[in-house]
């Protein structure tokens, strides 16, 4: 390990830490460091100004990322947009809590001074990446950290005096003004950074790919025989933190998160269903629970309410098939309390009784 590139992570975390950010600044108030190689836009902001949250400053790679993220903020969403966010981040997550997070992280063998940090207020960092469980960084990552920590902390002084203002992400706009510090290689081979406010616009992102048919022969079957039509229902489709594990892992080993499938009258606010499978299947089985509470009702919702853009993808074809609109732009009334009390019992501690 490079103890060099460890000091100094330790020092700039160190610097973070003093400066505390989390008192000054609001998660939908960002800043950006541009990558030193790639010269890609990193998208930094701070968690920790409610005092509900672990004071954190988080480095998202990708813009989709951190958008999610303030939209959570900015509106006071509901619970599932909350899901979305943590379950979609792909990031780094430099955090202060409990000093049990230590083990296992960059900084476990590093002895640290006990004076540096406050009791329940140790450093350590995760690698959040989109359907999979967060992971302690390693020690590849620490270059591009340190970076990011040396860079940010030049705008983050600047954001402590109170006449300083960013300007606060409205997801819902096109375009944001931002504060950038972006690099330019010298002739003598030295990064030289500047800095200036930037207006940015939101990315375009691919539509939903439709998922195949699971089961063509009965979908055909109850096309040819259409049934009459009841009151609208929602379906959620998505990854969930659960203390369940998912069988699968991503190709480095990483394991990946269940799923959640809930469905339920929107009208009436009834549950028709709530699994979890692995993220191979979910689409299979969010069309297999559908067409079976389909089947159990004797009835074809006139309009099918879905969450995200992977929940449309997944019942695309079989809507399309039964003739029931998708309606992607409205918040699920009625499912919202089953995704949280589904959360509530899979993440629950475990006794020998409920041991999956």
């Amino acid at each position: 390990m490079d103890s060099t590139e460890v000091e100094s992570y330790l020092q700039n975390v160190k610097a973070l830490y003093d400066l505390a950010p989390w008192e000054f600044m609001l998660p939908t108030e960002v800043f950006i460091i541009a990558h030193p190689e790639s010269e890609q836009s990193l998208y930094c902001t701070v968690d920790g100004s409610s005092g509900d949250e672990i004071p954190a400053l988080n480095i998202h790679l990708e813009q989709i990322s951190f958008l999610r993220s303030a939209y959570a903020h900015h509106f006071n969403s509901t619970y599932l947009n909350h899901v979305e966010a943590i379950t979609s981040m792909n990031s780094f997550r430099l955090a202060f809590g409990d000093k049990k997070h230590l083990k296992g992280s960059i900084l476990e063998d590093v002895a640290i001074d006990e004076a540096m940090f406050a009791e329940d207020e140790w450093p350590y960092a995760l690698r959040n990446t989109p359907g999979a469980y967060p992971m302690a960084i390693e020690q590849s990552d620490l270059p591009l950290l340190n970076t990011v920590l040396e860079q940010g902390l030049k705008i983050l002084q600047l954001a402590e005096d109170p006449d300083f203002e960013f300007v606060r992400v409205n997801p819902k706009k096109q375009t944001f003004r931002v504060l950038a510090r972006r690099p330019k290689r010298q002739s003598d081979g030295v990064l030289a950074w500047t800095q200036k406010w930037e207006t940015v616009r939101l990315e375009s992102h691919a539509p939903a790919t439709p998922a195949p048919v699971h089961d063509e022969l009965r979908l055909a079957f109850m096309a040819q025989n259409p049934l009459e039509e009841c009151g609208p229902w929602e379906i959620f489709v998505g990854p969930i933190p659960s203390r369940y594990k998912s069988n699968e892992t991503r190709e480095d080993g990483c394991p990946l998160l269940p799923y959640l499938i809930t469905l339920a009258d929107r009208d009436t606010g009834t549950r028709l269903q709530v699994i979890l499978t692995d993220p191979s299947q979910a689409a299979a089985q969010a069309q297999r629970v559908l067409l079976d509470a389909i089947e159990a009702a004797g009835r074809v919702p006139e309009a099918l309410f879905v969450a995200n853009m992977g929940t449309y993808g997944a019942v695309l074809e079989v809507a399309a098939r039964l003739d029931m609109a998708i309606v992607a732009d409205q918040p699920l009334i009625a499912t919202e309390d089953f995704v949280m009390a589904a959360h509530d019992v899979t993440t629950k501690p475990v006794t020998p009784e409920d041991t999956p």
